[in-house]
């Protein structure tokens, strides 16, 4: 008995992912979609020239897979819409020990904010950062 019971739980395990992908064509979709924007690297130029880079990974949460969609055509705009949010976050940052320190809560809420101008006020989403890394040259 112990047996079939295995070779049964085997089986469904082999074929779950089958089932999976047939529920995915008949239409079901996912709750978020996610959109990955090209990864973005930002020389901080102090007196001296280039004293590091902050290299950042962001990805958008969108809740229609209509809005992904649009999100994946507008990946530039966003891009240097983020870009330009970006350096705005450097340029406002507090100095500690020498070093800009970004506000990562207020940061965020300008990304959104600059992606909800490029897409649209009406397209509901959240801006994840994957990725803030500050580096010294």
């Amino acid at each position: 008995m112990k047996i079939v019971l295995g070779i049964l739980s085997c089986l469904l395990l082999a074929l779950s992912p089958a089932f999976a992908a047939d529920k995915e064509d008949e239409g079901v979709l996912k709750p978020y979609e996610f959109v990955q924007i090209d990864p973005i690297i930002l020389p901080i130029i102090g007196h001296s020239g280039a004293t590091q880079t902050l290299s950042v990974v962001i990805t958008l949460e969108l809740y229609n897979v209509n809005d992904a969609e649009k999100a994946t055509e507008l990946k530039p705009r966003l891009g240097d819409a983020f870009l330009t949010t970006l350096y705005g976050s450097v340029a406002e940052a507090r100095m500690v020990n020498g070093q800009p320190m970004i506000n990562i809560i207020r940061t965020k809420q300008d990304l959104k904010d600059a992606s909800a101008r490029v897409m649209g006020e009406d397209v509901k989403h959240d801006v994840l950062i994957e990725v803030l890394q500050q580096q010294k040259i």
